[in-house]
């Protein structure tokens, strides 16, 4: 929609969607909250303006069926908390911008087909709490700046195949670390 800012919530509940998205004009959109939030069949390309979108949490969280790459300019995106959390068929290599995410806080929650290797650009981030918790496929090395990061709280929580090293992580801004490894 011309002029519209925040799509949050568009498809609320709505578990038996999936249609393709008629390539709206989101130009104008900073927020993408919860756009496709719960809509369990869903898995269509996505195919969005996203050069202005500060915020894209909770994007497709609980959307199970979900397995699309995400070819999006996110080179805005601060928040990308819960973003893929319980997209349980994504196993896609999520290939963007994150050097603006600041919070990556259940980002992949409990997707568990997802078993790609990850290079991001986590300079800024400062929480990664919950992100691959029960991503029980994952098991990829994770080349990441975390010298910024000050919470760490149940990152790894029974992702039960993880067995990558962490020696490459810098934990010197880290003030909260418990349960990083638990029932992994």
């Amino acid at each position: 929609p011309s002029g519209c800012t925040r799509m949050g919530s568009c498809f609320p509940q709505a578990t038996a969607f999936d249609q393709p998205l008629a390539a709206p004009d989101t130009g104008s959109v900073t927020s993408l909250r919860a756009t496709l939030g719960e809509t369990g069949a869903f898995n269509q390309p996505l195919g969005l303006d996203t050069s202005r979108v500060g915020t894209m949490a909770s994007m497709r969280r609980a959307a199970l069926a979900f397995n699309h790459s995400l070819p999006l300019d996110t080179n805005r995106v601060a928040e990308a908390q819960d973003m893929l959390y319980g997209a349980a068929s994504f196993a896609q290599p999520p290939d963007f911008d994150a050097r603006s995410v600041t919070t990556m806080q259940a980002m992949l929650h409990s997707a568990a087909a997802f078993d790609r290797p990850l290079a991001l650009d986590t300079g800024r981030v400062t929480d990664v709490s919950y992100m691959f918790k029960r991503c029980d496929g994952l098991n990829q090395p994770l080349a990441f700046d975390t010298g910024s990061v000050t919470t760490t709280f149940e990152t790894f929580r029974a992702a039960t195949a993880f067995n990558q090293p962490l020696s490459n992580w810098g934990t010197g801004a880290v003030v909260v670390m418990s349960k990083l490894l638990d029932d992994a």
